[in-house]
């Protein structure tokens, strides 16, 4: 491996690291979910410690030593991990993506005194705690325990899960997958404490394994789950009373987890509650309201159930803000790496997105980020000879539109050279393409698989290269990707990614017999206008813009009008937009609905953007007017 990929692998060690104390500080009160965080970055800090080491990075390496001994300390209990500490080390993984990068960091020697001060003046916890458990133990399994797994196993028992001993036999041609089957089995409700091989010597054809296990579950639960195996036995061991005396962090942890006003409920089962939440909105709805006092009791009822199912909605959202800051992160790194000048503007941290597509367009933002970086931004001195700023401009925005999310990633670059694309082509072989080529056809070549413009390796990315990757994977969010360029001033991509669950405020509109919606901020007059009104501003039929062929007898005048505000396509800018009448058939009334997304191939259905239920039971699209106008 040479250097250049080293230092790729490096920095990705150092991204799973980030994320993984982005994810720990969400799973602050979750024992377990804790316990295995921290083991993880442990893990990911040991491999960058090594890969610094080969490539005699001494200032990396010493951090990653220092931080390795504080979550050591912390994985054997003697140091508690409380905000400061986890500050400390989140401050420490920060300035491990500056040594990576930069390969020299301000920060470096004040964070390896505090450390070294941490583990340090770390305490040892009773050992009287921990020697109550292991006493009711097997002797030869008791005295295999490492300091990690003694602790493991008190902070388990602590938090009132249950202690059992697993005895297992596999036949030794498959062990291996039998038994890593059977460990993802027990990792899903509970918690492996350790493991530990025995050979008998009359069977040499069979591996027996002794499993310690703890879950808040009695002993018929567990046989249940792993029927299925054979050879699998499991024993319950008594007489280990929860252990009291906590350290004071964890006891606060432990009565949070232990809350009644807190409940864990996954994503799933609060999708199962909006669902009949907002179907008894709709069917109140349906009862009669023959006078003003009727009508006012109906609307009390329908409020409810459409409030309830817009809180559940915003339970399972979460904020984009550390993505960003992640993204960011990534952006600075790569400027360090290459040498440049960039200034980072981001907005939007406030909006809300389902923690799902949170987690997967990370890896493809990053990679956008980088790409604008490296090869968007030219050198200071080549802004400076073409009249710029020395300093180029990233940034990195997010909003909410026609009930999707979209985040951009604009640069004030060199953008996409036409040229450079065309020499690329001819140098891969892909003479079949007449040249010159527009702009529209460069933006879709560096999208090609395998397709780069670089003519020797970076470090960091290459425009084109890996876009094919990003652009498959925000498909399959049932995303799309769009570009657009002009040469000398910079380059925009941005991700555009459906609602996978919310709740829109929109209006409805028919054409024929089909009923559709569209987002209601898109929307200026709520009335339908006149002849008279609309005459300054473009018309546009939405019968044509859905491809639908025109009835015969077709008159624009004698349809019903309203007036939208449309975004404009990314090459006239962002912010901008313009006025247009759309003619349709009826304009429905303002509401507020859930809307769901159309799955993964949802970018293939042009113009749509999700879909919803209407009072009636139906099923309405939601139209992207932008899109279908373009």
């Amino acid at each position: 491996m040479d250097q250049n990929e080293q230092l790729t692998q490096a920095q990705e060690r150092v991204e799973q690291i980030l994320a993984a104390f982005d994810a720990l500080r969400v799973a602050i009160g979750d024992g377990k979910a804790e316990r295995q965080l921290i083991d993880e970055i442990f893990r990911y800090v040991h491999s960058l410690k090594a890969s610094a080491q080969t490539q005699e990075l001494t200032d990396l390496s010493r951090l990653a030593h220092a931080s390795e001994d504080v979550l050591q300390a912390i994985r054997t209990g003697r140091v508690s991990l409380d905000d400061q500490v986890l500050s400390i080390l989140n401050q420490t993984a920060e300035t491990f993506l500056e040594l990576v990068s930069a390969k020299e960091s301000a920060n470096t020697t004040a964070l390896i005194k505090e450390l070294a001060k941490i583990s340090t003046t770390a305490g040892q916890r009773p050992k009287a705690e921990i020697e109550i458990i292991l006493s009711a133990l097997p002797s030869d399994l008791r005295q295999s325990l490492s300091d990690e797994e003694k602790h493991k196993l008190q902070e388990s028992i602590s938090e009132s899960a249950n202690l059992f001993l697993i005895s297992t036999s596999f036949d030794i041609v498959d062990f291996d997958r039998q038994f890593q089957e059977l460990k993802d089995r027990l990792s899903k409700t509970g918690e492996l404490i350790s493991t530990a091989p025995r050979v008998e010597q009359d069977r040499s054809d069979r591996i027996d394994f002794r499993i310690l296990y703890t879950r808040q579950a009695d002993v018929e639960a567990i046989r249940t789950d792993i029927a299925s195996f054979e050879g699998v036995s499991v024993s319950a061991i008594e007489g280990i009373a929860p252990v009291a005396s906590l350290d004071a962090a964890a006891s606060s942890r432990l009565q949070l987890d232990r809350d009644p006003r807190y409940v864990r409920v996954s994503v799933e089962d609060l999708d199962q509650v909006i669902s009949p939440a907002y179907s008894l909105v709709h069917r109140t709805e349906n009862l009669p309201a023959s006078d003003s006092v009727l009508k006012e009791k109906v609307e009390s009822v329908r409020e409810p159930p459409l409030e309830l199912a817009a809180s559940v909605v915003r339970l399972g959202l979460t904020s984009i803000e550390r993505l960003l800051q992640r993204v960011e992160r990534a952006g600075r790194a790569a400027a360090r790496a290459c040498g440049k000048e960039v200034n980072f503007r981001v907005s939007g941290q406030e909006l809300l997105l389902d923690q799902s597509l949170c987690d997967a367009i990370a890896d493809p933002l990053i990679h956008l980020v980088r790409n604008a970086v490296d090869h968007g931004i030219e050198p200071s001195n080549e802004r400076s000879k073409s009249g710029k700023h020395a300093s180029g401009t990233v940034i990195i925005k997010a909003t909410s539109s026609h009930g999707q999310t979209r985040i951009a990633i604009r640069d004030d670059g060199r953008g996409i050279d036409a040229k450079a694309i065309e020499a690329a082509c001819q140098r891969m072989g892909l003479t079949h393409h007449q040249f010159p080529l527009a702009l529209d056809e460069s933006v879709r070549m560096i999208f090609r698989s395998g397709f780069s413009t670089a003519t020797s390796v970076s470090e960091i990315s290459g425009r084109g290269v890996g876009l094919d990757v990003v652009e498959t994977e925000i498909e399959r969010l049932g995303g799309q990707i769009r570009v657009a360029s002009k040469p000398g001033v910079g380059s925009v991509f941005e991700i555009r990614l459906p609602v996978t669950f919310g709740l829109l405020e929109i209006v409805t509109v028919r054409v024929g017999q089909q009923r559709y919606v569209i987002d209601a901020s898109s929307v200026v007059s709520p009335e339908t206008l006149d002849s008279d009104q609309f005459r300054e501003f473009k018309q546009v039929s939405l019968i044509e813009l859905l491809g639908q062929p025109l009835p015969e007898g077709y008159d624009r005048q004698s349809h019903a009008i309203i007036l939208c505000d449309i975004k404009n396509d990314l090459s006239q800018g962002s912010a901008s937009s313009r006025r247009i009448c759309l003619l349709l058939d009826e304009v429905g009334e303002r509401e507020q609905v859930v809307i769901r997304s159309l799955g993964t191939h949802a970018s293939r259905w042009f113009g749509v953007a999700g879909a919803t239920e209407l009072r009636d039971g139906s099923v309405a699209l939601l139209l992207d007017l932008s899109r279908l106008i373009k």
